[in-house]
């Protein structure tokens, strides 16, 4: 996937990312087909942009991927890569210095973490959370 199908996938997490899975049920049932069909390319387009890393238009996709990405992952009970996305995603908005989506990350992993009993983990990154949103 080249640079200029990101902005492809980017609307579509817009479209069918975290906000439409918070939205209702019909929007979320919907996202996740979508996403389950596209996730292949997602995926690439993932590998594509960590290998750009520090490239400040391809850390802001990256952010974004992790960021929408995360609720599917969560969804589908793909802990692992929702972990790996959300520490890829958070050392991309560390370098484009964006706080907020520093939060939204460390609060994404804390809930994983928590679900999946590793509490203390949870805890750190609950904090760093509140820490990252006090300061905005």
């Amino acid at each position: 996937m080249s640079r200029r199908l990101a902005p492809h996938y980017a609307k579509l997490l817009e479209l069918h990312g975290v906000h439409a899975l918070v939205q209702n049920r019909a929007s979320a049932d919907l996202a996740v087909e979508v996403l389950g069909r596209e996730i292949a390319q997602v995926e690439r387009f993932f590998g594509i942009a960590r290998q750009h890393a520090e490239d400040p238009e391809w850390d802001r996709l990256l952010v974004r991927f992790a960021c929408d990405c995360g609720a599917f992952f969560s969804l589908r009970g793909r802990y692992t890569e929702r972990i790996a996305w959300a520490e890829a995603g958070l050392a991309a908005a560390r370098r484009v210095r964006d706080s907020e989506a520093e939060s939204i990350l460390h609060t994404g992993l804390a809930n994983i973490f928590f679900r999946t009993g590793r509490y203390d983990e949870a805890l750190a990154s609950y904090r760093r959370a509140y820490q990252l949103s006090a300061n905005a």
